[in-house]
């Protein structure tokens, strides 16, 4: 974190905070017990689709196999039937309710301003108040 005064708001974005490994919550925890978050979330749907195109971007401009979404995404089991792949990073990031469950292990919820990232991007001041 960067030097403040006791009275500084501080602002850290780095959205893989919270998806992160799951020590995160606990070690936020004990640097600041306090500590006040702001989670801009969007439709899981949305933002998994989102992440694989930048994937697909990412492996074409480095000339590297692109992979299948519909492959990735679902797994067969022993029995043959079929579940999400959780292990997949745009789905695995997409998962709110697990990674929010984590961090409310060590904060309450009142501590968490959840915000529509899709309203926000719309009316941002309507949102964030």
């Amino acid at each position: 974190m960067p030097k403040a005064c006791p009275d500084d708001v501080i602002i850290e974005k780095t959205p893989a905070y919270f998806t992160a490994n799951p020590q995160v919550p606990q070690r936020v925890f004990q640097f600041n017990p306090k500590i006040k978050f702001i989670l801009i979330v969007r439709s899981p749907v949305t933002r998994t689709v989102s992440d694989f195109t930048q994937i697909l971007q990412t492996k074409k401009e480095r000339n590297k196999p692109t992979i299948n979404f519909e492959k990735m995404s679902f797994i067969k089991n022993c029995n043959g039937s079929v579940q999400l792949n959780k292990r997949f990073k745009p789905i695995r990031n997409s998962l709110y309710a697990e990674h929010l469950n984590r961090w409310l292990n060590y904060f309450p919820l009142k501590q968490f301003l959840i915000i529509d990232g899709d309203k926000f991007i719309e009316d941002p001041l309507s949102q964030a108040c």
